[in-house]
C-alpha cells in the first residue's frame, strides 16, 4: 500500500529530510529494512534515522529476523515497523 506524502501527518519535530523520508515510508508501507532504505530511499544509516524518530517521540518497533540467503547462509537483520501508523494519516 502506497500512501502519498500529502496524506501523512508529519510531526513538526521531524525536520531532517532523510528522517522524514523514513517516517513517510514507515507510515505508507508499514515496515522497512536496511536494504530497503538503501535501495529505495538512498539512506545508508537507517539505524541512525530510527534513533532520530525515537528521539522525536515516535514509537518505532524493531524485530530481529533470520533468513537463509540464496547461498544457504543464515543472515540476521532488523525489520523496523510503526505500530501506530494509522495515527499519522490525515
Amino acid at each position: 500500500v502506497n500512501i502519498s506524502r500529502n496524506s501523512i501527518k508529519i510531526p513538526a519535530n521531524i525536520t531532517a529530510p532523510q528522517t522524514v523520508d523514513v517516517f513517510c515510508f514507515l507510515v505508507s508501507r508499514g515496515k522497512i529494512t536496511d536494504n530497503m532504505a538503501r535501495d529505495i530511499l538512498n539512506c545508508n544509516r537507517l539505524a541512525a534515522r530510527v534513533w532520530d524518530l525515537r528521539h522525536a517521540g515516535i514509537d518505532v518497533a524493531g524485530k530481529l529476523v533470520s533468513r537463509k540467503n540464496r547461498k544457504g547462509q543464515t543472515k540476521t537483520y532488523m525489520v523496523y515497523s510503526l505500530p501506530s501508523r494509522e495515527d499519522y494519516l490525515k
